[in-house]
């Protein structure tokens, strides 16, 4: 009986971390609306909806990654005098702005590794 509750509630924690309302969720999974949520006011409920969450968005950016690889090199072969110099002209642009893009968000990322571990270093007490 244990197992299969487990097993209701990871389902429902992740119909609701792909973005349904309890209830609806609860519908769709064939589960009475009432246990559904009761079952999503136990305390390892929106955790479990936390961990489903994270491993759809890890998913989705290695989707995207994949497919920015290829959307690159398409841009990139659109700058081959073949094409003609509109094209050119957009296809360099686009490319030039998703890397400007690319950088500047990388270099974020990068301040912001550095004052986390700034203000978890031993003795900071958040002081610089």
């Amino acid at each position: 009986m244990r197992q299969s509750t487990d097993v209701k509630l990871d389902a429902l924690a992740l119909a609701v971390a792909r973005g349904l309302a309890v209830s609806e969720a609860a519908r769709d999974l064939r589960i009475n609306v009432h246990t559904a949520q009761h079952m999503s006011q136990r305390p390892e409920f929106w955790p479990r909806v936390a961990e489903h969450r994270k491993a759809i968005v890890q998913m989705t950016a290695g989707h995207l990654a994949e497919a920015g690889v290829s959307a690159a090199m398409k841009l990139t072969a659109l700058l081959s005098e073949a094409y003609p110099p509109d094209v050119q002209f957009k296809a360099a642009k686009e490319l030039l702005s998703a890397y400007l893009n690319l950088v500047s968000q990388a270099e974020l990322a990068e301040r912001l590794d550095a004052i986390e571990k700034r203000l978890t270093a031993p003795g900071a007490g958040g002081q610089p």
